[in-house]
């Protein structure tokens, strides 16, 4: 039996760090992007390179190309807390994208008293701490 290529072997370690993803799961998709050919996984590495441009939103922490997002312009009756980007961009979706008096402020993370995980368990909490 032969060695896997480095690449590919390098290829599904870096797979399997990623959360939900297995050894064996890993493998299939390192294969797939193997099959697709050079256009599939050079689309794929061009929008990994974008993902250390993106910053934090100073007033309501989602992801941002920029220091501060669209969704933070005016004001806003209503703040809903998620646990992540996929949870806001869920709730947006359910409500139809309508309701513009809401705002979403997001933890990347949860809030676990029982594993002593609480708001100032986060880094983010740093500038409110004094309110």
């Amino acid at each position: 039996m032969t060695a896997p290529d480095p690449t590919l072997a390098s290829l599904t370690r870096a797979l399997d760090n990623l959360p939900g993803i297995g050894q064996r799961q890993a493998e299939r998709l390192a294969e797939w992007l193997m099959y697709r050919g050079p256009s599939e996984a050079g689309a794929l590495a061009s929008v990994l390179v974008t993902l250390p441009t993106l910053a934090r939103c100073d007033q309501c922490n989602r992801l941002v190309a920029g220091a501060s997002c669209t969704q933070c312009e005016g004001d806003h009756d209503l703040l809903i807390v998620t646990e992540s980007e996929a949870d806001a961009r869920r709730i947006r979706e359910a409500v139809g994208d309508t309701d513009s008096d809401a705002s979403f402020y997001v933890l990347h993370g949860v809030l676990s008293p029982a594993a002593n995980l609480g708001p100032l368990s986060y880094s983010w909490i740093e500038p409110w701490r004094g309110f």
